[in-house]
């Protein structure tokens, strides 16, 4: 369950029965998406509305959706995986500079929506795979300072820096055999430049 503000007096709710747009004025929830009707059937997602009010969904299992305020449609975007399919999408950031930062198992992307195409691609994972994966439990935090923060189930924290592609990896927690098993399930802007982090 999520949800998300669009700046029109509006709140958009995403839970297992589908999305909702709720008016805030009218105190009314009226039903938009329902899962059966929903882009392939997708029950997992995540919301975000970027800079010119398009709401972006991610289907958890098959790439993200775009819906426009002028269209109503739901465009489709999926990162093709090695295996032929469409990669899962985590997390939607947006860039005050209009850049749109996407996750997928361990990799960043940054996307060109028009062209429906991918510009960067960060692996930032090297080879090494989360202890867990959940696409609905994935956090990531844009710092405004040029830095993209991705939360994992046991690879710890990463800091990508979204010019350079350079990722410095932060993990705590107890030793378990051979390695250390670090979650990370949320961060949060402190005061200044502090971050909070939970795990």
């Amino acid at each position: 369950t999520g949800f998300v503000e669009d700046g029109s007096g509006h709140l958009w709710i995403s839970t297992d029965r589908g999305i909702g747009r709720f008016s805030i004025a009218k105190d009314q929830c009226t039903p938009y998406l329902v899962c059966n009707a929903d882009p392939h059937g997708s029950a997992i997602r995540k919301l975000s509305i970027d800079n010119a009010g398009n709401l972006w969904i991610s289907g958890g299992r098959d790439g993200v959706y775009c819906l426009t305020p002028t269209s109503l449609k739901f465009p489709h975007f999926g990162i093709r995986s090695p295996a032929g399919g469409v990669r899962p999408v985590e997390t939607i950031d947006h860039g005050d500079d209009g850049t749109i930062w996407l996750t997928s198992r361990g990799m960043v992307y940054q996307i060109d929506d028009s062209a429906r195409k991918v510009i960067k691609a960060i692996d930032v994972f090297k080879g090494e795979s989360a202890s867990y994966w959940m696409p609905n439990g994935t956090m990531t935090f844009l710092d405004g300072q040029g830095s993209l923060w991705y939360c994992t189930w046991g690879l710890g924290l990463y800091r990508i820096s979204l010019v350079t592609g350079r990722i410095a990896n932060y993990r705590f927690g107890h030793r378990h055999r051979d390695s250390i098993d670090c979650v990370v399930q949320s961060i949060a802007q402190g005061p200044g430049d502090t971050l909070w982090v939970a795990g």
